[in-house]
């Protein structure tokens, strides 16, 4: 077998199995077509038809430490809606149900689109990172993160890093 037929089977195969190949540090949703990538030593603590969770843990003992969550949620519309709608309401939601006040917000860039994000602290002490995007339209994806509020600095940079990893799968 020549050099070059040796080099373009190599190749192929290199090919073919990067098709195949997933990042285990990210989640793959096939349903909602998106995925993200969750935080190093963080586990899955929680999945439905709707809804993914992750908390850190500790590696050694697998125990889940529950001082911060992040939440994928996909909601289906039944009227088209846009970006702006899906915020306000994601506020008013914050607002009448957790009592939560507006601390901050701003735009985000997602997979490609526009998104939007809001800091809200609760009544209960808890700090809620939202960003929001909306695809064709017809479904709102939102990553929920949220920490104790004496413990949102050391955990701000890892909300983002998360959210700005979101990708639509095709």
């Amino acid at each position: 077998m020549s050099l070059k037929t040796t080099i373009c089977i190599v190749l192929s195969l290199f090919l073919i199995s990067g098709c195949f190949w997933r990042d285990p540090s990210r989640y793959y949703n096939k349903v909602d077509k998106y995925s993200i990538k969750f935080p190093a030593g963080w586990k899955k603590i929680n999945e439905t038809d709707d809804i993914v969770s992750f908390a850190p843990s500790d590696l050694s003992t697998n125990i889940i430490r529950n001082q911060a969550d992040i939440s994928v949620t996909v909601e289906p519309t039944l009227d088209k809606i846009t970006l702006k709608e899906a915020f306000f309401n994601a506020i008013k939601y914050e607002e009448t149900e957790h009592g939560a006040e507006l601390v901050d917000h701003g735009h985000i860039f997602m997979s490609g689109q526009d998104g939007r994000w809001f800091v809200s602290r609760r009544e209960s002490g808890i700090l809620a990172k939202v960003y929001i995007t909306v695809r064709d339209s017809e479904k709102i994806y939102i990553i929920f993160c949220s920490v104790d509020q004496y413990e949102y600095k050391g955990f701000s940079e890892i909300f983002e890093d998360t959210a700005y990893s979101f990708e639509f799968l095709k």
